[in-house]
């Protein structure tokens, strides 16, 4: 995430490169008061599982919908 925020040009291109790649690291290049607010709610934007929070930095992980969407308890506590 850039200086702006979460912008709409940002989302796009996390998911674009979530539905390519599965997995993604993303850091958080603004400050925000509760980061792991921020990642879960970008993550429920994007329709992706929350993997973890270390820093400014967080991991999504594509639902898989073959797999019947997730279970959404498999986030790991750091």
């Amino acid at each position: 995430m850039g200086r702006k925020g979460l912008t709409d040009a940002n989302l796009a291109e996390i998911s674009r490169r979530l539905k390519h790649e599965g997995v993604l690291k993303v850091r958080v290049g603004v400050d925000v008061e509760d980061r792991r607010e921020f990642a879960q709610q970008v993550s429920e934007r994007l329709g992706a599982e929350l993997v973890e929070v270390r820093g400014y930095t967080f991991i999504v992980r594509k639902i898989d919908s073959r797999a019947g969407g997730g279970s959404g308890t498999s986030q790991r506590k750091s």
